[in-house]
């Protein structure tokens, strides 16, 4: 037998006990690692207006380092730094032999292939534009488009909706409700007396159809992953976890609303909000039917897949997954890149490096103080509502975890994009550290480890006003002002009223998705 098939066989063997060791696991840390559903999530773990289901932090490794290009069309930030840890656990033989087996059956069936090259390393597939990537079309005859905003209102109607089911006024989102889906959501609990702490801890678009100006209507499928709290009639809470599938349609000839306009839920056509009171669907302003679906999205369909009463999963062991996985890259993020360089000549990703490195330690230093004001600076307005419910959750729990020793060892560059009102940055971050919680009450350990840190990746998209066309700061002033810097709960400097969590002075956090999650 050839020696070069040897050494397949002997590679993938290798590969195969790679493969198969038990993966580290984890708890929680910032942006996630409490689980929703006890599993983990299939979805976007945050956006703009959400945090993640089952994200995690790390710290800033504090190195400095540059940024390189590789052969991939890969850009790497690798901190001089870094370091790593094994994977805690054993190998499991059994399935590591029966693999091998399949393999090499494989393997001697490939031969017939003659000149077939094999290779243990891992092959990146061809893929398809994820179907939030699709819906990037729609700048093409929307100018106004924006991801960011979408999602913001995404996260926002879903929190509006279920509010207003249990305020028992779901007729006021008559413009963004059909009949059906207001029925579907009047018909979950009708006995209700309040809906609250409304948690979008996943999101996953995952269709999208009507792209072209050509079609009549665009149509785009997302399932959310919650947790809220009803309150009967008697006064007794219950906490829901929720999987719902809303399916959104809206004419291909409407026009996106300017910031501003997203969290108004007031006429579709005009923009205007509504009186509270009410006794038609017309607008008090501009005159037009507002529950027609002319004019903006509307759901039209509502599936409840699971809801069960439970609440937020705390303290659990969730596996590291896809830690080992190639970094999915944008195939135009060369492009995008050269379009970002040309708005704003200052940008590198050397400096935009540092600024995320920040945002790890001053986000780790936040959580693990349970001070997320410190963290309110760096953060979007919603991610930053989502983790401080998370971090309430665990004190009402009695719980508390904690990040030791974090740092980030490397940043992949996966994706850019830009649109009329956003820029947004993808990068893949590997970090490592300890990650644990225990018990208020005795301090003793309910999961994670003190002694054994574990290596992680997440995907972290940064937002920026796309008028900014300044190198990112590290330094603790103001932007506006350059006073120190202190920002209220609303995210605005203390001194000049300047709103720093927008995005509109530099890169803010707004997502964070885990590996086996993040689809470009």
């Amino acid at each position: 037998m050839k020696r070069s098939r040897w050494w397949s066989w002997a590679g993938l063997f290798l590969a195969s006990l790679l493969i198969f060791a038990v993966p580290s696991v984890g708890s929680a840390r910032p942006g996630g690692g409490q689980s929703y559903s006890g599993s983990r999530s299939s979805g976007s773990s945050g956006s703009r207006s959400s945090g993640s289901s089952g994200s995690r932090s790390s710290g800033s490794s504090g190195s400095r380092s540059s940024w390189s290009n590789s052969s991939s069309s890969r850009t790497t930030y690798p901190s001089s730094s870094s370091s790593s840890s094994s994977s805690d656990g054993g190998i499991l033989p059994l399935i590591v032999l029966l693999v091998l087996v399949v393999v090499v059956v494989v393997l001697w069936k490939g031969q017939a292939g003659k000149g077939k090259v094999w290779s243990t390393l891992p092959i990146a597939p061809q893929r398809l534009p994820s179907a939030r990537k699709r819906l990037d079309a729609l700048k093409q005859f929307d100018p106004d488009f924006s991801m960011v905003l979408f999602e913001d209102f995404l996260y926002t109607l879903y929190s509006r909706a279920h509010e207003m089911r249990g305020a028992h006024k779901l007729s006021r989102l008559a413009a963004y409700l059909d009949e059906a889906s207001t029925a579907t959501l009047a018909g979950m609990s009708p006995g209700v007396k309040r809906v609250d702490s409304v948690v979008v801890g996943s999101m996953l678009i995952d269709a999208v159809s009507g792209t072209s100006i050509a079609q009549p209507m665009t149509i785009v499928g997302v399932q959310f992953e919650t947790n809220y709290t009803e309150t009967n009639a008697q006064g007794v809470e219950q906490s829901y976890y929720a999987v719902e599938h809303w399916t959104l349609r809206r004419p291909t000839t409407a026009k996106s609303k300017p910031p501003g306009k997203l969290e108004i839920f007031g006429c579709p056509s005009c923009g205007a909000a509504q009186p509270e009171e009410r006794d038609n669907n017309v607008c008090a302003y501009c005159g037009e039917l507002m529950h027609t679906g002319r004019f903006d999205w509307r759901v039209t369909e509502i599936l409840v897949q699971n809801r069960v009463t439970r609440g937020p999963q705390l303290g659990g062991e969730t596996p590291e997954m896809g830690t080992a996985s190639r970094t999915i890259i944008a195939p135009n993020l060369a492009t995008w890149m050269q379009a970002l360089n040309a708005k704003d000549p200052s940008f590198s990703f050397s400096a935009m490096g540092e600024r995320l490195k920040l945002i790890h330690r001053e986000i780790n230093k936040a959580w693990s103080a349970r001070d997320w004001k410190i963290a309110r600076p760096y953060v979007s307005d919603q991610f930053f509502q989502m983790q401080l419910y998370w971090m309430e959750t665990y004190k009402r729990a009695g719980l508390r975890n904690i990040t030791e020793g974090a740092q980030v060892t490397r940043l992949e560059l996966a994706d850019i994009s830009c649109d009329r009102w956003f820029d947004a940055v993808t990068v893949r971050v590997y970090a490592t550290g300890l990650d644990y919680t225990i018990k208020d009450q005795d301090q003793s350990l309910v999961s994670g480890s003190k002694s054994k840190p574990r290596p992680f990746t997440e995907y972290w998209t940064l937002i920026r006003g796309a008028k900014v066309t300044r190198p990112p700061d590290t330094s603790a002033q103001c932007p506006s002002c350059a006073a120190e810097l202190k920002v209220n709960m609303a995210g605005s400097c203390e001194y000049c009223g300047a709103k720093l969590s927008s995005g509109e002075f530099d890169w803010v956090l707004s997502r964070i998705e885990q590996d086996e999650s993040y689809s470009g």
